[in-house]
C-alpha cells in the first residue's frame, strides 16, 4: 500500500511517500497524485518513507520525469531510502532522475516559497 501526503510552498507540491512503490494502484495513485500537480513550477517526490520499489515502480520514475520535461515542470525525488538509493545506483538511474537530499531540496522550497 502506498500512502500520499501532499504540501504545497507557492509553486511547489511535495509529495511525501509512504509504504511501497509497485506494481497495481500503488503506481496509479503515484501517477495520479504527480499529475494533479502539473501546474505547478516544481513538484518534488520524498522517498524518504517508501521501503520497496520494483520495477514497474522504477519505470513510473522514468516515466514521470519524462512528464515533467513534456508539461514544463521540474520533478524531483528526494531522500531515498537506503534500500531504494542502493537500487537506484544498481540501475544506474540515479543518473538519469534528479535526485536530491534534504539539505539542498529544503534551501528549494524555501527559495520557491518566498519567489
Amino acid at each position: 500500500m502506498l500512502r500520499i501526503r501532499t504540501d504545497h510552498f507557492a509553486d511547489t507540491a511535495i509529495l511525501h511517500c509512504f509504504g511501497r512503490i509497485v506494481a497495481g494502484t500503488e503506481i496509479d495513485s503515484l501517477k495520479d497524485a504527480v499529475a494533479r500537480e502539473a501546474d505547478k513550477r516544481l513538484v518534488v517526490v520524498d522517498l524518504s518513507g517508501v521501503d520497496a520499489i520494483d520495477a514497474r515502480g522504477l519505470g513510473l520514475l522514468v516515466f514521470l520525469q519524462a512528464l515533467g520535461c513534456a508539461l514544463g515542470f521540474d520533478l524531483e525525488f528526494t531522500n531515498p531510502t537506503s534500500r531504494v538509493g542502493q537500487l537506484l545506483d544498481l540501475t544506474r538511474l540515479d543518473s538519469v532522475l534528479e535526485i536530491t537530499n534534504s539539505e539542498r531540496a529544503e534551501g528549494k522550497f524555501s527559495a520557491h516559497a518566498s519567489a
